[in-house]
């Protein structure tokens, strides 16, 4: 478990990774934060602390949440799920990555019978789904726009609307299926 004093030292180089994420300079910071350019520098180098305020003020000019500044680090792991242990969320429906709480990722695995008929609820405003074929066939229909994709095929649309899905053909439908925010 991180100390405090650990939290608070990853503060500056989060600051500055998150600013060279977006592609800003020091500049362009101070200017959309109102923090001067020498105070951002040097809140980046650790030499000051800043304020709440100033901090609330250069994380909403760098659109990120100021949890993520003192959040513990990422200790390198290597997550397996062994496949004897992954367990189905329904007939032909396989979580591949069982994303983390608080994640809105999901990775699965999608068997379907000849013929079968499955419907997706709408989910949260902006979400995408990405799904590939790799057996069979299936049609994806989106509101009354329909498309047949074939083994290999990808489609990508959102998923903040419902969704029907038909396997088509006499071989099971197999896709991999990715829903992301």
């Amino acid at each position: 478990m991180e100390t405090v004093d650990q939290l608070l030292a990853q503060m500056p180089g989060r600051l500055r990774q998150a600013r060279r994420d977006l592609g800003l300079s020091l500049e362009a910071v101070a200017a959309q934060s109102g923090v001067s350019r020498s105070m951002v520098s040097q809140i980046e180098r650790g030499v000051s602390s800043p304020t709440m305020a100033t901090l609330w003020h250069l994380c909403r000019a760098l659109r990120i949440s100021p949890a993520t500044l003192f959040e513990p680090g990422d200790t390198p792991t290597i997550a397996v799920t062994r496949g004897a242990l992954r367990t189905g969320m329904a007939e032909g429906i396989t979580p591949l990555a069982t994303p983390p709480a608080g994640a809105r990722t999901q990775i699965v695995l999608l068997a379907l019978s000849p013929g079968t008929h499955q419907t997706e609820p709408a989910g949260p405003m902006g979400t995408r789904e990405f799904l590939i074929v790799h057996e069979g066939t299936l049609t994806v229909t989106l509101e009354q726009l329909a498309k047949t994709l074939s083994i290999g095929d990808m489609a990508e649309l959102p998923a903040h609307l419902p969704r029907q899905y038909k396997a088509g053909g006499t071989a099971v439908c197999g896709l991999l299926l990715r829903v992301t925010p």
